[in-house]
């Protein structure tokens, strides 16, 4: 799997477990994390590593759902 697709899967994944923030909050956290996957893995050229580094989506959504005060 290229870096692209491995990118947009994990982003897609990270949108998914976002479900309970309406779409505006999700889209701008998706573009932040995005952000910060392109510029890590620009750096380290190693997307897998930065990936592993972020944690999974569920985790990070979690802890994202817990700043914005929705239960997941």
């Amino acid at each position: 799997m290229n870096k692209e697709i491995k990118i947009e899967h994990y982003l897609l994944q990270l949108d998914q477990q976002l479900g309970g923030l309406p779409v505006s909050q999700r889209a701008e956290i998706i573009t932040e994390i995005k952000s910060h996957i392109v510029e890590a893995e620009a750096k380290s050229g190693d997307v897998d590593a930065v990936l592993r580094d972020l944690g999974d989506a569920a985790s990070v959504a979690r802890k994202y759902l817990a700043l914005k005060g929705v239960a997941y």
